[in-house]
Formats: structure tokens, sequence, C-alpha cells
């Protein structure tokens, strides 16, 4: 690589940083469980285990941003669920 080159990504890194850091992330326990356990969880995706499934989720622009879970038993219909960034009542 020239050196132009590495400069650029430097940058553009920083730039991309300076943007994130105007939002500030949020993060929310969430405990996904279903009847009968043992159904896999799916967030955004990816599979993360079977209920009951324990995860934190990051919520790095709250007001925008949501979490598809999807649960799959053998035997069931599938169940989709959107999990948004809500604050807690003070």
């Amino acid at each position: 690589m020239n050196r132009k080159t590495i400069i650029s990504m430097i940058l553009a890194a920083a730039m991309a940083t300076g943007v994130l850091a105007c939002y500030a992330a949020k993060k929310k326990q969430v405990i996904i469980n279903s009847e009968p356990q043992g159904a896999t969880v799916f967030i955004n995706g990816e599979v993360v285990g079977q209920t009951p499934v324990k995860r934190e989720l990051t919520f790095d622009k709250p007001e925008k941003q949501r979490y598809v879970i999807i649960l799959r038993k053998e035997g069931y219909r599938p169940q989709t669920r959107y999990h948004y960034y809500q604050d807690s009542p003070n």
C-alpha cells in the first residue's frame, strides 16, 4: 500500500469513531424464555442458544434500532418478536 492510502484509511476510521461517539450506547439485559423450554433462540439471525437465554443487548442508536428475536422448536410454529430499547421509568 502506498502512504496516501494508509492516511486515508486512518482518517476514515477517525471520522467513523467521531460519529459513533455522538450516540451513547445503551445496554439492556433480557431473558428469553418459552413454554415448553428448549426452543432455539435467534437474535438478528444468529443462534444464541436455547431457552431460557439471558443476553445483554446493546443499542448504539436507541431511538431507531431493534432486535429481531425468533424462537424455533420442532413441532411448533416459529415465533418472531421485535425488541426495541425503552427507558425504564424512574
